[in-house]
């Protein structure tokens, strides 16, 4: 008998007391039991449980005739472990590894039950997990002792199963770390070869088998291929068995394939063709038995999943062998006798076992459960197809070489077959029963999310229908466009198919026009979606035959629109009619592409849009725009649909289009419509159209163009819209707390003129007399902003101007002129938002450990107003005068003005003093920092320009940031990055 007296000596009187507790808790309930009574009795318990004197409970309750209370005490010895293991006294962790291990030993021995058993074994778990780790052990081999415990006290073998699986459970969740994790993964592999000696002798007697597989599958993660092979042969024997065997062993292998060693496809010939032979003798009379009955019984669901199992893990083999003439040859002794068949015909009977449980008759979650499972395989089935060797793509380039291209084309007409079975049974599969058919809400709600996912397959398998069968899908779902339940399902169908079958239907367009016929009877919330369907088949053909169609298609359109200008839903058509003429690719595709090839295609989309016809069309697209634009451009639905039309019809001109317009003319659209009511969706798009009228350079394979910078006629136009952008903008900012109270026009405001500065820096000084100073007046004001994110644009805006302005040499007077003028004030409003003008959010900017020296938080803006500091430093004084900096000159004189001196011998020394007239003037914000900290934060800026260096995380900051935000300020949040915002 193990040692007790370490444990807390409880009177039978409190023992009895507690017991009854316990069973009062479990008893069942009765009508004077309330919830909040259980909810009580509960408590107590747990309360019970957290005392150090529970561990004297433990034995006594084991002893009690109740199962309830037998429980409760195995349960507290659990819990004290797992829990209070810090509070029990280690002195005695040796005589409480006995007593437990004793205590489950004779437990197993009277008889009690597996969920006071599968207690006691968590129990002796949780204390391994504390004892094993360390130098040395507490208890080496504790899996091997515990087990040569059991098997010496006359445990049954169904029970030490159990214990082993119980372990793996355990130590796989446990949350351990570092060498503690180590030496414990290390126990469960030594114990390894004790564990499959167990399995195997099980198997081999045909005793206990379904403990043995359930104890075999928690092991599998830690058994070596080597342990895992040899029992393979066992586990497929076994499914030949009752059912019983039959669930276990499927269990085990497609735990196998899942999680052991032996997952991700390997093991192909012990492995995967032996289960396949299995299922080619086997397989076939569970599906036939379930397919004459209608039911699907346990036996053909275990077969399902192992289907499915099989399919995930070799996924690849089939794609690879799907008409293969390789006969297969048996690598390990196999239980199956069956006649030499090859990869192609197994690999053709799982494709058609599996489809036949795709196509179970009936309705899902009505009358089977089964279908949905396979679904998944055939996505990932069509993604291994394509990355085979002998697979053609759309464009005709074979992966493989040559010497397979007789293989490969079987291959692929295999592979069409079996897509377009599959596509015939999940429609079939799809469809809703009649009317009346009585089916609750939830059963209707999970056939719906069944059917999305038929859907996500079909649309996967698109690359093997043929243009028929592709066609008669498209009918199906055009079908569904008149029917206002499925209007919406059915025109994104439609899109996204046509989208990406664009090649193969080009040919069929005729049938398009049937369709488009009978855009009147399609609601118009779905319109635009079936025109960009109809647009995106037509930007398959060759240019010129673009013509016609998208004439057909926009006239209409373009002639509504000038009847009925406020009509949201003809712009959004006209927008669907872009997109789909836009091609599916990314521009950077042209990487890819032969030269020659590429500018062929430019050439004819560049005649086919000088054709009169496309001009003309392109004229009364711009004309219909222009007048919408002058008389519905505030209402908020006509303008959104403006965006998104003007985003959609415009482009780079590598993807060019025959009704793309150009972003000059639109430009002048958005100046009108802003002068009628600036909103930020108008102020978005003349930065994007601006962007457009400066873009990159085409990327070539013989080596990359230059970008040489905007035409006379892009400046010309920039020119123009400019002051109509700053008039508009800057008078309705200039209206007390209107930049307060519209952040989003402030912040896409300063986008626009970030955008302008990058590529048009010159039109800024070319503004009529005063508008460049009130906006710079207005940037200025926009640093004090507590709205960020307009004030990060602001400061976006102000470093692209100062830096763009100091490279350009035509520019330099202007740009002195400009820091003459505005640099004190932009000075001043930098260090004023560091002390705490700006708002105060802060996090620190590290992703790693900080500098040991690094003690400050940072205000999230702060790296941005670092930023413009930076370049007043580089581009206005100081350092030595590169990039427009004009060696310091500006900065003396600002130093002159400021000091009412006309020289100075020491231009940093100067620059100390301009920094300390700043920040020592009397009008400069108040603040907690002490003339020492203001002095330090000087000394510290200028120190870092003298080195040339200004990285905003250096340390040597640090006192700026002490200089805004005592020490005792520690609220949090997060910073914005100097260029986390940019377009």
């Amino acid at each position: 008998m193990a040692e007790t007296s370490f444990l807390p000596l409880i009177s039978k009187f409190d023992v009895e007391r507690a017991a009854q507790l316990i069973q009062q808790a479990y008893a069942p309930p009765t009508i004077s039991t309330s919830p909040n009574d259980l909810k009580q009795l509960q408590h107590e318990l747990f309360e019970l449980q957290k005392r150090p004197e529970a561990w004297g409970l433990v034995i006594p309750f084991l002893d009690h005739p109740d199962p309830n209370v037998q429980f409760f005490g195995a349960h507290t010895a659990q819990v004290k472990i797992a829990r209070d293991w810090s509070l029990f006294p280690q002195e005695n962790a040796l005589q409480l590894r006995d007593l437990i291990l004793q205590l489950a030993s004779h437990s197993m021995t009277i008889g009690r039950s597996k969920v006071i058993l599968r207690k006691l074994f968590v129990a002796l778990s949780s204390l391994a997990l504390k004892l094993v780790p360390g130098h040395p052990s507490r208890w080496p081999d504790w899996i091997l002792a515990c087990v040569m415990t059991f098997s010496g006290s006359g445990a049954s073998t169904e029970h030490i199963h159990d214990f082993l699986s119980i372990v793996a459970e355990e130590v796989a969740n446990a949350d351990l770390l570092g060498p503690s994790k180590i030496q414990i993964h290390q126990s469960l592999k030594d114990a390894v070869p004790m564990v499959i000696q167990a399995v195997r002798s099980s198997l081999e007697s045909s005793q206990h088998v379904p403990s043995a597989l359930k104890c075999l599958q928690a092991w599998m993660p830690t058994m070596p291929s080597s342990d895992i092979t040899p029992l393979i042969p066992q586990l497929i024997s076994l499914l030949d068995h009752d059912s019983e065997s039959f669930e276990s062993a499927s269990d085990a292998l497609q735990e196998v394939m899942a999680k052991s060693a032996l997952s991700d496809g390997s093991g192909s010939r012990t492995l995967t063709e032996p289960l396949m032979v299995w299922m080619d003798t086997h397989g076939s009379k569970i599906v036939e038995s379930t397919l004459s009955s209608g039911v699907v019984d346990e036996t053909s669901r275990s077969f399902c999943k192992l289907l499915v199992a099989l399919g995930d893990h070799s996924t690849a083999y089939i794609a690879n062998n799907i008409v293969s003439s390789t006969p297969v040859v048996p690598l390990l002794p196999s239980p199956i006798v069956a006649p030499s068949k090859t990869r192609g015909q197994l690999t053709q009977t799982f494709l058609r076992l599996l489809l036949a449980y795709t196509g179970l008759p009936g309705y899902y979650g009505v009358d089977e459960e089964e279908s949905e499972m396979t679904l998944g395989f055939w996505y990932l089935f069509q993604e291994a197809l394509w990355s085979t060797d002998y697979y053609i793509g759309e464009d005709g380039e074979q992966n493989g070489d040559t010497t397979s291209t007789a293989a490969g084309s079987d291959a692929q007409t295999m592979a069409k077959v079996v897509y377009s079975e599959l596509v015939q049974v999940l429609r079939r599969k799809a469809a809703f029963p009649p009317k009346g058919s009585g089916w609750a809400k939830d059963q209707v709600e999970k056939f719906q999310v069944y059917r999305r996912d038929i859907g996500d397959t079909l649309i996967n398998a698109q690359p093997f229908e043929t243009p028929g069968l592709l066609m008669s899908v498209l009918t199906y779902v055009a079908s569904a466009l008149t029917d206002p339940s499925l209007c919406l399902q059915a025109a994104n169908a439609l899109r996204n198919l046509c989208d990406a079958n664009r090649k193969a239907l080009a040919p069929q367009i005729g049938a398009f026009a049937e369709l488009h016929a009978a855009l009147g009877s399609i609601p118009d919330s779905e319109k635009s979606k079936v025109v960009q369907s109809i647009a995106s088949v037509i930007q398959a053909l060759p240019a010129h035959d673009e013509i016609s169609p998208i004439q057909a298609i926009v006239d209409p359109i373009v002639i509504k629109l000038v009847e009925a200008m406020h009509s949201s839903a003809l712009l959004e058509t006209l927008s669907g009619v872009a997109k789909g003429l836009t091609r599916s690719t990314d521009g950077l595709v042209i990487l890819g592409e032969r030269d020659s090839e590429s500018q062929a295609k430019l050439d004819e989309m560049i005649r086919a849009r000088e054709d009169p016809r496309t001009v003309k069309l392109r004229e009364s697209i711009s004309a219909a725009l222009r007048g919408v634009v002058e008389l519905w451009s505030t209402d908020a639905g006509i303008s959104h649909a403006l965006s998104d039309l003007f985003k959609s019809i415009t482009c780079l001109p590598s993807d060019t289009t025959l009704i793309s317009l150009q972003a000059g003319p639109l430009l002048e659209l958005v100046c009108i419509a802003s002068r009628r009511q600036l909103t930020a969706a108008w102020l978005s798009l003349a930065a994007i159209l601006i962007a457009q009228l400066n873009p990159p350079p085409p990327i070539l394979l013989n080596g990359s163009a230059s970008k040489t910078g905007p035409t006379p006629e892009a400046v010309a136009l920039v020119a123009s819209a400019l002051p109509i952008l700053l008039e508009c903008a800057l008078g309705m900012m200039s209206v007390p707390r209107a930049m307060e109270e519209n952040p989003d026009v402030v912040q896409e405001f300063f986008v626009c003129m970030d955008r302008t500065a990058q590529d048009f820096t010159g039109s800024f000084y070319t503004l009529p007399p005063g508008a460049l100073d009130a906006l710079m007046n207005c940037a200025i004001q926009a640093l004090s902003l507590q709205e960020r994110y307009s004030l990060v644009q602001a400061c976006n805006f102000l470093c692209t101007f100062i830096n763009r302005s100091s490279v350009i040499e035509a520019l330099a007077t202007e740009k002195e002129q400009l820091l003459r003028a505005h640099g004190m004030r932009i000075m001043k409003a930098i260090l004023e938002g560091f002390a705490n003008i700006a708002p105060r959010r802060f996090e620190r900017l590290f992703s790693s450990k900080p500098p040991a020296n690094f003690s400050s938080p940072l205000p999230s803006v702060v790296p941005n107003l670092i930023e413009i500091l930076g370049t007043l430093l580089s581009r206005a004084g100081g350092g030595g005068g590169g990039g427009g900096g004009s060696g310091g000159a500006l900065a003396a004189q600002w130093i002159r003005d400021i000091l009412f001196s006309v020289s100075h011998p020491y231009p940093i020394s100067t620059m100390i003093a301009f920094y300390e007239r700043v920040i020592f003037q009397d009008d400069f914000v108040q603040s907690k920092a002490t003339p020492d900290v203001k002095e330090k934060f000087v000394k510290a800026v200028i120190r870092l320009v003298s080195r040339s260096l200004f990285d905003p995380l250096d340390s040597s900051l640090t006192v700026a940031f002490q200089f805004s935000f005592p020490e005792e300020d520690s609220r949090c949040g997060k910073p914005i990055h100097p260029r986390s915002e940019r377009s």
